[in-house]
């Protein structure tokens, strides 16, 4: 199996598995199941189970390994298993609906591979699962309603997938859920949080999402929302917690004078209220609002015929935060807009140079968009799995 996995007999000596005795030994047997990456693969035990002789595997991680072919029904067999990843592959096919045997399961992801299909219903089975992780597997159609079994749900991270219909009712009953992304879903509104005054975060960007951001939100113990991309009306409301700390609203159709909380110190909310209908005494605010433009078509037909290549490696630059915006005055030619805010430094690669880009008339231009990877491999490995998406 190690050889498979490309690693040698001299990297597992160095992790301490026993691979010619007892692997339910050592680090096997830590207190806390290995997620940073310091044993690949990572397995923990239980040796102290009642009534029985024998240590079982209570934990498996196979993330970034780069596993290839459909994932085995034979995973049903692993009933005592309550921590499972296998993400971070290149595994493909249906999602097996074995995996529903596996009742025990706190913690499942599959993230990050290219399977196809649906998500079975057998997971609904799941019942004592706390933590789902499935965000880029390639899965589609609608989240099984069996998915309301699953009362005991505190994180689920599923954005990035192929998924139909609307954001399921059902969520409002999860009363223990604190984290939750998706994305991509047909329509719905926020009506499902109502008694959800758990969640921490809510990620749920470009989900046809109507309706009003609640007048209640301050109720709640968010410190991220993200609800970018949607189609949300209305006013912002007077009262958020102090604990929100990290928004976004860009792209929607909000509308109406930004209440006094918007400046609070370290919100940074002006960079992600861009392309709505908000109305404000900063002007430079203004022009990154639908409906308004900050170079006239007639300098911007002049601008494009005498420049009809724009190399933006070449252009000035101007330093920005995680989520702000900046106008050069007074020509008010150029414009930059730096949306969204990660407050975990290992999601983030930065540069200390943001570029201008240049306002030009509505219409159909033709884009030479070039890239260097600084991240992605190429080969048989994990690190080549990361796709970018225009």
């Amino acid at each position: 199996m190690f050889r498979e996995w490309r690693i040698n007999e001299s990297s597992v000596t160095n992790m301490r598995w026993n691979i010619s005795g007892e692997l339910c030994s050592g680090a096997a047997l830590d207190d806390s199941f290995d997620t940073d990456g310091n044993y690949n693969p990572a397995i923990k035990c239980d040796c102290a189970i009642p009534n029985s002789t024998t240590c079982h595997i209570t934990g498996l991680n196979l993330a970034q390994n780069y596993l290839t072919g459909p994932l085995s029904p034979s995973i049903g067999n692993l009933t005592r298993m309550q921590y499972l990843t296998f993400g971070i592959n290149a595994l493909s096919g249906k999602v097996p609906p074995e995996l529903g045997l596996l009742t025990d399961l706190r913690s499942l992801s599959f993230a990050t591979n290219s399977f196809n299909g649906s998500l079975p219903s057998e997971l609904g089975n799941l019942r004592k699962l706390e933590q789902i992780y499935i965000g880029s597997t390639g899965v589609g159609g609608e989240i099984p309603n069996t998915f309301a079994n699953l009362v005991n749900m505190q994180t689920t991270r599923a954005s990035d997938n192929n998924f139909t219909g609307r954001i399921p009712d059902f969520i409002g009953n999860w009363s223990q859920l604190r984290s939750l992304r998706i994305s991509g879903l047909s329509n719905g509104n926020l009506g499902f949080i109502r008694d959800l005054k758990s969640l921490s975060i809510l990620s749920l960007r470009n989900s046809g999402i109507s309706g009003s951001v609640p007048n209640d939100i301050g109720e709640y113990n968010f410190t991220q929302l993200f609800l970018g991309n949607n189609s949300l009306t209305g006013t912002l409301p007077n009262v958020k917690s102090t604990t929100l700390v990290n928004i976004d609203l860009s792209y929607n159709e909000l509308s109406g004078t930004l209440p006094s909380w918007a400046n609070d110190r370290g919100l940074q909310l002006y960079g992600n209220i861009v392309v709505n209908n908000f109305t404000s005494n900063d002007s430079t605010l203004n022009c990154f609002q639908r409906g308004f433009t900050c170079v006239t078509l007639e300098s911007t037909a002049v601008a494009h015929k005498l420049q009809p290549q724009v190399d933006l490696s070449t252009s000035k630059t101007q330093l920005l935060g995680p989520a702000t915006y900046y106008l050069k005055t007074p020509e008010r030619r150029w414009g930059v807009s730096n949306v969204g805010r990660r407050d975990n430094p290992i999601y983030i690669v930065s540069s200390q140079r943001q570029y201008y880009g240049l306002g030009l008339e509505n219409g159909n231009y033709t884009v030479d968009l070039r890239f260097a990877e600084l991240v992605t491999e190429d080969g048989p490995t994990w690190r080549s799995l990361g796709r970018r998406k225009i």
